[in-house]
Order: C-alpha cells, then sequence, then structure tokens
C-alpha cells in the first residue's frame, strides 16, 4: 500500500505543489524570495559542506520557520559537540536567523520535495541522523532515509485534534509516511495518542516535552541588564509592552489606552511600548496615523537619543526588530498580538520573564496560553473596554502584578526539562553516550 501513496504523491501531489508555488510567486514576495533562495542551493550546500566540520557523524535538522527552529535550538546547542550540524528549512523568514547561528556547519534552503531531490540530498549530506521538527515532515525524506536505514526523529512533534492528517480522508497516507519514523517525540500524552493512531506502533512514540520552554528560559537567561533604548531610564512607569502586534489588537489598545487616559484625567497614565510583528515602514506608518487620529503622542525607537526625553510620549513605536525579549523585561505588563485574529504569537517569552500576560481570545493554537490562563497567569480579554479596566487594574496594583506574573512564570519553570529528554533520544539512536 505504501507504494501505491508514493506513487500518488509523486505524480499528482508533487507537480500540484510546483504548480501552486509558481502561480503564487505571481504576487507573493515573499513565495519569490523562497524560489529564488532555491537557485543553486545543491552547489551552495556543497561548498559549506567541503569547508565544515570533519566529524564522525552527522545530524541534518529540518525546520519550516522560526518558530520549529526556536524548538530544534537547544537540541542542536546540547549536541553540537557530537555531531556535525546540517539544517534545512523551508520559508525564507527563518534564513537570517540561521544565517546568523553560530552552531551550524552548513544551512539550505529545503528543495521541492521530489524523489531526484530528495536522492540528492541525502547523497550531499550523508546523514547518520535526520531529525524534524514539530510537523514539517516531507514524504519522500521520510521514504529516501528508511532506503537508506537512515533513523528519523520528530522532536517536540505536535499533532492537533483537528488536524487534518488524522481525518479519514487523508489517515492513509499519512500512516504510510509516520510508520518509517522511527521515534515520534510528543509535547504531550494527547499528541502522542495521536501520533500512535498514526504510525501504528506505540514504541515509536515517546512524550518528551516541549523544548520551547527550554528555548525561551534559555534565552532569557542571556537577556542583559544594560540599557536596551536609549534613556531608557526616563521612560514613564508603569510600562505595558505590547509584542507581535496586528492592526487589529492596535487598534484595541490604543481605544483603551485613551479610555484610561479620560477616565483619569491624566495625559500620560503608563507608556506602551509596541513591537509591531513585522516592522516594515508600510506598518510603522500605519501605526504612526492610528495614534495621530487618537491624539498619542509617539517616537520611533529609530529616532530615539540619549537626549530624548521619554517621560514625554504615549508610546514608544519599535521600528527594528530583535529587542523583543529584553522589551518584556523591561515592561511591567505584557499584551501579546495575533490573539484578536488568528493565532497568538509567543507567550513564553513574557511569561519568563515574570510578568503578567495579556492576550485576545484566540488562543487555540497556544497549549501554555491555555493553562496559563487556566493557573491564573495571564488575562483573556475581548475588546477594549476589558482591556482598559485589566490595564488599569495590574497598574494600579503591583501586588496583583506580581502575583499573575509568578504564576505566569512558574508554568514555564514547570515545564523545563524536554531538551535533555530529546537529547537522550538523538544519542540513542545516533548510537553515542552522554560523554561521547
Amino acid at each position: 500500500m505504501t507504494e501505491i501513496w508514493r506513487l500518488a504523491y509523486n505524480l499528482l501531489a508533487v507537480p500540484m505543489l510546483l504548480l501552486y508555488f509558481r502561480l503564487r510567486s505571481l504576487r507573493d514576495e515573499k513565495v519569490r524570495e523562497g524560489i529564488e533562495g532555491r537557485r543553486d542551493l545543491f552547489d551552495r550546500l556543497r561548498r559549506q559542506l567541503e569547508v565544515g566540520r570533519r566529524m564522525d557523524r552527522t545530524i541534518w535538522f529540518h525546520f519550516t520557520s522560526v518558530g520549529e527552529f526556536e524548538q530544534a535550538r537547544p537540541v542542536i546547542e546540547d549536541i553540537k559537540e557530537e555531531a556535525r550540524i546540517v539544517l534545512t528549512y523551508f520559508s525564507p523568514s527563518v534564513r537570517r536567523n540561521v544565517e546568523r547561528y553560530p552552531y551550524k556547519d552548513a544551512a539550505s534552503y529545503l528543495p521541492i520535495d521530489t524523489k531526484r531531490n530528495a536522492r540528492r540530498m541525502f547523497d550531499l549530506i550523508e546523514p547518520d541522523l535526520l531529525i524534524f521538527s514539530k510537523f514539517d515532515i516531507w514524504p519522500n525524506l521520510v521514504w529516501e532515509a528508511a532506503r537508506r536505514k537512515v533513523p528519523i526523529l520528530l522532536i517536540a512533534g505536535t499533532l492537533h485534534a483537528e488536524s487534518k492528517r488524522i481525518s479519514p480522508i487523508a489517515r492513509p497516507f499519512f500512516s504510510a509516511v509516520h510508520r518509517y519514523i522511527d521515534m515520534h517525540c510528543a509535547i504531550s500524552e494527547a499528541d502522542a495518542r495521536r501520533f500512535e493512531s498514526l504510525c501504528g506502533d506505540p514504541s515509536r512514540v515517546l512524550v518528551t516535552g516541549d523544548t520551547r520552554f527550554d528555548q525561551v528560559y534559555r534565552r532569557a537567561m542571556r537577556v542583559g541588564e544594560g540599557e536596551l533604548i536609549p534613556n531608557q531610564d526616563s521612560i514613564k512607569r508603569p510600562v505595558v509592552v505590547a509584542g507581535s502586534t496586528y492592526a487589529q489588537s492596535e487598534r484595541v489598545l490604543l481605544e483603551a489606552y485613551r479610555k484610561i487616559r479620560a477616565e483619569r484625567d491624566e495625559e500620560h497614565p503608563f507608556t506602551l511600548i509596541l513591537v509591531p510583528h513585522e516592522p516594515t515602514k508600510e506598518r510603522v506608518k500605519e501605526i504612526e496615523g492610528l495614534l495621530d487620529e487618537g491624539g498619542l503622542s509617539y517616537v520611533r525607537f529609530s529616532r530615539i537619543t540619549g537626549e530624548t526625553d521619554l517621560s514625554s510620549f504615549n508610546v514608544l513605536v519599535i521600528d527594528t526588530v530583535g529587542l523583543l525579549a529584553g522589551l518584556y523585561k523591561l515592561g511591567d505588563v505584557a499584551f501579546v498580538g495575533g490573539s484578536f485574529r488568528g493565532n497568538v504569537h509567543n507567550v513564553m517569552e513574557p511569561a519568563v520573564m515574570g510578568k503578567p500576560v495579556i492576550f485576545g481570545p484566540c488562543i487555540a493554537n497556544s497549549f501554555e496560553a491555555g493553562v496559563m490562563l487556566k493557573r491564573g497567569g495571564a488575562i483573556m480579554v475581548e475588546d477594549a473596554d476589558e482591556m482598559a479596566s485589566t490595564i488599569s487594574s495590574l497598574i494600579d496594583e503591583p501586588r496583583k502584578r506580581d502575583r499573575i506574573g509568578r504564576i505566569a512564570r512558574e508554568v514555564i519553570i514547570s515545564n523545563l526539562g524536554a531538551a535533555d529528554r530529546t537529547v537522550r533520544e538523538v544519542r540513542r539512536f545516533l548510537g553515542v553516550t552522554a560523554n561521547a
């Protein structure tokens, strides 16, 4: 039966995938960037491998985008001295992160999942172990690894209850893929049960936990105490940091700010640090338009100098990347974007800093957001009125703020250890001991 699915995938699905990306590239700049980035990838990867470290073993990690890369990082960093590390990725959004990453020996876009491309990648990399992060599993890679008897691991594995992979129509195909994965390292018991239903073998499934907790904790420990914003001591307290925001959440936040200001008859009740998910010029101008309409004073991060008196601004607009974790540490209260439409972003970053977390109703994608909400380490708001009352109570009651933030941090701390458990499995399949 597997052969039938292989034939169907390569004769039908792969050509359709190629056509889809070609058509999508006509109107999607990100897809065009991905296609362009794949030009000559085999030659570029070969050159990297020729100058990289010579090691007895090679591990090939694959991930889709930034989130899956972050989940793989603690595992990579704990195993990097024991094997050569080759990284592949699918989305252009993670390319810059990977290029700057110091613990890789080679990195490349993953080519489209044809049989020929899979063979060429294995011939080049010659991996001793293939690791997928979270869920981005490509069938031809799996089948080629199995043909070459290269062990396959899925780490930080998730499989949502509503996933089409376990639907009656798609299940037979995905079973023909997952049955070749040697170990599914699942983040929870529920995910493990769903993986068992796909691979049909409980011995190939293990609950190791979510490595994101370890990665967020490690990154938080690296955040320094120095000045993040020029003249930041002049910022008026308290500070609310809104991270990874989109237009819808920005409108709610700014309306809430105006309500609080009107209720208190105070020009500057708190400082809002606004960090858009993608701080492009267009997005920053859009935000500034909303601020002008609302009569709120603001300054862009890029225009702040050591002489700027930040106490005179209601809002600081962050128009650069890479500052969010440090800004959460600087703040007193955190709001996490994506939660008024679509999917909430990373609630772990403010939580590990011990900050009370606010988000909108769209949190179904985030297991940890639900746990934090249930335990009292986060607050869900539905609209600007609830946002205003929540922010008001948190800025007025430091003890409440500290209590909620402490609970949020405990959720992170109690889930540490997934990286260690996952690395044990990696070492087992790689055939090395902890002291190798």
